[in-house]
């Protein structure tokens, strides 16, 4: 191990070196920018170079609150942070969700050349994190970019294989005239995993020398999952104004996305208590779960896009083993409007169903942007939503689970605020939820809906220090307040803070940060996991889970502008195994261990 990672760190330092040959000299006029659909391509600056969160590796994002995770990377994870309900195509595929690429977090991107990065992680058990990257343009209107990621880990404890592909390809193209844009992407995530069912620990085991004698639950489960989407999105301008600016426009966007899943179990005769049911083979569970969707909408944009009109197609199919086959077609009307008045950026969408499965699902947002005062900006919003549940909430054809239920429309109301200061750095966030017809797994692992209404309140914090120069202190908080803690059973108090040293050597061609993150999670009675469907439920025990402390110290480097290093060691004060590290029930997180990183960009 020792000896492959020095291997790996020689060749990259080589590889830097090479790379500070590249020219750079024109560094101020390079280009390298994304954006997101939501964002309706409004780009961003890429921080291909910056060491801020390099250490957080993990694929769901930088400087988040900590979730709650079930073991080495690529195992199933929720948010700790309270979240409105929703249902995508892609729900059956339950904890391994946020895994995903999806429709809202592909990237477009811009570059003024041709881009190219690669990234990998490595850690014990075999852990690897490899990314590969690539964007440029073709002429002045045409970008296309795409990006491969590889996540694999043996595991600390037995069956807990992981082996997980992500690959997406995106383009945006212009004409030279103006009048025809268009967009879109294809994405494949393929999702393998070993289930064990849960560590068993009893009173006489020592799990101090090799955590992997330790007992599990299930010897032959396994979950397969795979989802792919394709979308194309075309608007052409049938009026200007001057400046080439869009007084009318006409669209058409197409998106398909399938998701399957597969639970296979070869049940030993001693694991038979772990599943309530048996209703085909007492001996065998093959399950299989498919579905997929084509959603088509035509939209008219008027005067410079402030105006939105659409008319959306969605068909549904659903498969299951066999015994489901079952097709939808729902209608859905939206309009959405953005614009600024009295200096007050004011933003909305509603959108509405007509007819079919989703008839009742209901979607309004409504914010307003208020002018900046000094350096203070503020944001209201509020939000209405009526969310049908996912089909295979209302029947489910398995080895395990088998029912037929109907279902309320699921709601949501909710207000809330955000206040940030540019020249401090804080960020304050407060929203007010009111919840009907909660859906949620019971202890029993069958779906059930909330009889009375519940409310939740949420406050986050976000602020960075700075002193002595060369030293800070990024910090987030999170405090929410659940009426029924029953059903949500999530922490009250999440927090997050990182301290480092930061500093440039070698006239700046070499970037430093070393410091400590350290994360703290309050009680919470917490959800337990079920393999056969991969969704979270309520636990049968009554002791709490949580009180949990993380402290990992890390040290980044980034080499002239085309490389960054990264030395982890996570999990400082914890052993090997421990029971106070559940997030999730009876899933341990690895103990002490180390990681490294390595990222280098290439300009063509």
């Amino acid at each position: 191990m020792i000896q492959r990672l020095s291997f790996l760190i020689l060749m990259f330092f080589a590889l830097c070196l090479q790379a500070q040959e590249q020219t750079d000299q024109d560094a101020d006029t390079l280009v390298f920018e994304y954006a997101k659909l939501a964002d309706q391509l409004h780009f961003n600056d890429l921080p291909y170079q910056s060491l801020d969160g390099f250490q957080t590796y993990r694929p769901i994002g930088r400087r988040h609150l900590p979730w709650a995770r079930s073991g080495n990377l690529g195992t199933v994870l929720h948010q700790l942070l309270f979240q409105a309900q929703d249902w995508t195509i892609e729900s059956h595929l339950g904890g391994y969700q946020p895994l995903l690429l999806t429709h809202d977090s592909i990237r477009y991107y811009r570059m003024s050349r041709p881009f190219t990065q690669l990234s990998y992680v490595n850690g014990a058990e075999a852990e690897q994190y490899f990314q590969a990257f690539h964007s440029q343009n073709l002429g002045e209107g045409l970008n296309l970019s795409f990006k491969y990621e590889r996540i694999t880990s043996e595991g600390f404890f037995l069956r807990q294989l992981t082996n997980h592909t992500r690959f997406h390809a995106s383009f945006n193209a212009r004409s030279r005239d103006q009048r025809f844009r268009a967009k879109g992407y294809f994405f494949l995530n393929n999702i393998e995993a070993q289930e064990n069912g849960g560590i068993v620990f009893g009173s006489d085991d020592n799990p101090d020398d090799n955590t992997v004698l330790l007992d599990i639950e299930l010897q032959n489960a396994q979950n397969r999952s795979r989802s792919q989407g394709v979308f194309v999105d075309q608007q052409y301008d049938l009026l200007q104004l001057k400046d080439s600016l869009p007084l009318l426009s006409l669209g058409y966007a197409l998106r398909w996305t399938k998701a399957f899943r597969n639970y296979n179990d070869n049940v030993a005769a001693d694991e038979r208590d772990f599943f309530p049911n048996y209703y085909f083979d007492q001996n065998q569970s093959a399950d299989s779960s498919y579905a997929d969707e084509v959603k088509q909408e035509l939209y008219l944009l008027a005067w410079e896009n402030r105006f939105r009109f659409s008319y959306s197609l969605v068909d549904q199919h659903y498969f299951q083993n066999q015994l489901t086959d079952r097709r939808f077609t729902s209608h859905f009307v939206a309009a959405a409007f953005e614009d600024t008045l009295l200096g007050n950026a004011l933003e909305a969408r509603f959108e509405k169903g007509l007819s079919g499965f989703l008839a009742d699902e209901t979607d309004f947002y409504a914010a307003i942007t208020f002018p900046k005062w000094k350096s203070f900006n503020l944001q209201a919003y509020t939000a209405l939503t009526a969310k049908v549940p996912d089909f295979f909430w209302w029947r489910q054809r398995s080895n395990h689970y088998l029912y037929d239920l109907e279902w309320e429309t699921s709601k949501s109301q909710r207000i809330g605020g955000k206040l940030s200061d540019d020249k401090s750095g804080l960020v304050l966030q407060l929203e007010v939820s009111n919840l009907q017809d909660w859906v949620y797994f019971d202890s029993l692992r069958l779906p059930q809906q909330a009889a009375d209404p519940m409310q939740v309140v949420q406050f986050q914090l976000s602020k960075s220090f700075n002193f002595l120069r060369n030293f800070h202190l990024f910090n987030r908080l999170a405090y929410q307040l659940i009426s029924d803690e029953s059903l949500i059973p999530l922490p009250d108090l999440i927090s997050y803070h990182s301290f480092y040293y930061e500093n440039r050597f070698f006239k700046s061609s070499l970037s430093l940060q070393a410091g400590f993150d350290f994360y703290w999670v309050n009680e919470y009675q917490g959800y337990a996991y079920d393999p056969a469907m991969a969704q979270f439920h309520l636990r049968p025990q009554p002791e709490a889970l949580g009180n949990i402390q993380q402290l990992d110290f890390f040290l980044n480097l980034g080499l002239s502008k085309a490389a960054r290093i990264m030395f982890k060691f996570e999990n400082l004060l914890l052993p090997s195994f421990s029971e106070d590290s559940y997030r999730i029930q009876d899933y341990p997180i690895p103990g002490r261990v180390m990681k490294v990183g390595l990222s280098w960009r290439m300009l063509n």
